[in-house]
């Protein structure tokens, strides 16, 4: 075997810890779920392709085949400027739920800057959220990563430091009574963690946007329709980060998601059915005779939690998905998933 060329770094996607730019492949995954899609489609997705993002891979599945078309990857995004709240579930995110990238050193709880070796990133002001990640489908090609910027900063302590705060801060904020105020008291240690629950609501509905979703997805070369627990995009990379002179904010990229996850969602229902998203049982009036009552019967639940790309992983956040802590990967319970699929309700992972 011919020994490698030096100053190189070949791989077949992202390597951990490489800085990309990557937009929508509008095309691609219409083909890999919805059948190439129609007119239609393309009309109401037109211009989700033209937003491109930058992020480094902190979390990377195997393929099961040795030539798989695609990679699943999740990305840590680049955002410029202080976190925006999230379109759909503002308590998860708040401004200072962020790490400043040097040279930026601005940060409203005075965080150590990360670091980037082969930087500066060639956009001003800029900020990773430690509040959500990606979750998509890279291209498997063979490229030369090796110019490419890389995340120093992601296994320092500053690091684990404010994805463990930030992942405190939105669990106090679901529960009643606490502000933003008395939060950062508490995050201080001016004040203890109240002794008070998560109200049940929460964190059923939590459990039912994972329990009812699935799509499948039409993998070129393989014959049969794989299972994705999570809408997963085709992502076009960039290794050549100059390239992109502007990148959009992610709470875009979560918009042009969530516009791209129910177009898929209302085609595949169609195709489908409830195979794919079951629907929810009527609920049934039990009457009890004799000394029965309904603490007579025990109920169970399967399914765990875990960062948030939760992401919510990677908190759902995977996503709650974060690298600071992997485990927080959101499990489904209703079927198991392929190997080495990350279970999240959506490519948002909320961390």
């Amino acid at each position: 075997m011919a020994a490698p060329l030096p100053n190189t770094r070949f791989s077949l996607c992202p390597p951990l810890y490489t800085y990309i730019t990557f937009s929508i492949d509008v095309a691609a995954t219409l083909k890999l779920y919805c059948g190439g899609g129609d007119d239609a489609m393309l009309r109401k997705l037109d211009g989700l392709q033209d937003h491109s993002y930058a992020g480094y891979c902190f979390y990377i599945v195997e393929p099961d085949e040795e030539l798989a078309p695609y990679t699943v990857i999740t990305v840590r995004p680049v955002q410029q400027g202080l976190t925006k709240p999230h379109p759909r579930k503002p308590q998860h995110a708040r401004a200072n739920m962020c790490i400043p990238i040097l040279p930026t050193t601005d940060h409203p709880r005075s965080r150590e800057p990360f670091e980037v070796s082969k930087g500066p990133l060639p956009w001003e002001n800029c900020y990773h959220p430690t509040c959500y990640a990606f979750c998509m489908r890279a291209p498997t090609e063979r490229r030369d990563y090796f110019q490419s910027p890389s995340a120093v900063g992601e296994l320092s302590l500053e690091m684990m430091n404010a994805c463990k705060e930030d992942r405190l801060y939105r669990d106090l904020l679901s529960r009643p009574g606490l502000d933003d105020d008395r939060i950062l008291r508490i995050l201080d240690g001016q004040e203890e963690v109240p002794d008070t629950d998560v109200p049940d609501d929460v964190s059923q509905n939590s459990m039912d946007s994972q329990a009812n979703q699935m799509f499948l997805a039409k993998v070129p070369g393989c014959d049969k329709l794989e299972e994705d627990y999570n809408f997963t995009p085709v992502m076009r990379i960039d290794l050549v980060l100059s390239n992109v002179a502007e990148i959009s904010d992610p709470s875009q990229l979560i918009g042009d998601l969530d516009l791209f996850q129910e177009i898929v969602q209302e085609y595949q229902l169609a195709c489908y059915g409830s195979a794919v998203f079951p629907q929810p049982e009527p609920e049934m009036e039990v009457t009890f005779v004799g000394n029965f009552s309904e603490e007579s019967f025990g109920s169970g639940t399967s399914g765990t939690s875990t960062e948030d790309l939760s992401s919510e992983s990677p908190d759902s956040d995977a996503l709650d998905l974060s690298l600071a802590d992997e485990s927080h990967v959101p499990s489904n319970s209703l079927a198991p998933p392929r190997k080495g699929l990350c279970l999240r309700s959506s490519s948002c992972a909320l961390l």
